[in-house]
């Protein structure tokens, strides 16, 4: 029987972060202030978090090596449970310990 193929990703994993309009916005006029109501979403990102995700559903073997900085809110567990949770239920994605910074 062949092996099921192992892999590992490297690379970034991110909180990408929208403002969607929910009206049409126009340019404002010079000196005059705009404010227009707007939803933020945070969405999972980063290229090696994305292939890790997209290679567990298709059942491969993953592992995901990613380094955490401090996010906007000054806590790096705060983005990097974010992003765990929107991979929990891949059971073939194992997600290695959080580092902060770099190890050279």
């Amino acid at each position: 029987m062949k092996e099921k193929p192992k892999v590992v990703c490297i690379g970034s994993a991110i909180v990408d972060i929208e403002v969607l309009s929910k009206e049409e916005t126009k340019e404002p006029k010079k000196g005059e202030i705009s404010y227009f109501p707007a939803e933020i979403k945070q969405r999972a990102g980063g290229v090696a978090r994305n292939h890790a995700e997209a290679l567990a559903r298709l059942g491969i073997d993953v592992y995901l090596i990613s380094a955490f900085g401090v996010d906007l809110n000054g806590d790096p567990d705060i983005g990097a449970t974010f992003l765990f949770k929107k991979l929990e239920g891949l059971e073939n994605l194992v997600c290695l310990q959080i580092c902060i910074g770099i190890i050279l």
